[in-house]
């Protein structure tokens, strides 16, 4: 069967390279939201928080937290609370560091929840670092995990589509212009 004369004969690898490509914009858009919630946006609340002022605080309950009906051995969690006075106000605080995820993400040999709890017993007075603007802001840790480096494996979901789309682009101008020579 011949094409009519006039009609497009890639009319349909066009409609096809079109769902492809929104498809892998929708992916790249998942994947670019993934590294800014897991690397970009706790990296800047670390550069922030380089001006927060070390304040003594006490230990009011130290205790590794386990969600019912999950795996312990994963979703383990520090749950430490502690008490600061900051400009003569007494505030309490629950963040033990900047990057607030449930999953066992402090990494290295010393940090296991476990070893974090140990290191901070209720009754200890130590360091914890307030946010000067917002003083109910406060951690006992500013440090940056080094497990935090798996949250640039969504950075590949991202950089493989964009490798994709370029390469439908150059199919659709084959398509459009005929092979180059």
């Amino acid at each position: 069967m011949q094409n009519e004369p006039g009609a497009d004969p890639t009319a349909p690898a066009g409609v096809i390279f079109g769902f492809f490509k929104t498809f892998l914009c929708i992916f790249m858009l998942f994947a670019a939201f993934m590294v800014y919630s897991s690397v970009v946006s706790p990296l800047m609340s670390h550069l922030k928080s380089s001006d927060w002022i070390p304040t003594p605080c006490r230990i009011e309950l130290s205790q590794v937290f386990i969600p019912n009906g999950v795996n312990a051995r994963r979703w383990r969690k520090v749950d430490i609370q502690y008490a600061y006075t900051f400009k003569g106000q007494s505030y309490h605080s629950k963040r033990y560091d900047l990057f607030a995820s449930a999953i066992n993400r402090y990494g290295g040999a010393n940090n296991t929840p476990e070893e974090i709890v140990s290191r901070f017993p209720i009754g200890l007075t130590t360091t914890c670092y307030v946010d000067p603007k917002n003083p109910q802001e406060a951690v006992l840790n500013r440090e940056i995990p080094g497990s935090m480096v798996w949250g640039l494996i969504p950075l590949v979901f991202f950089l493989v589509p964009l490798g994709m789309l370029a390469f439908i682009r150059r199919m659709q101008r084959r398509l459009t212009t005929g092979p180059s020579r």
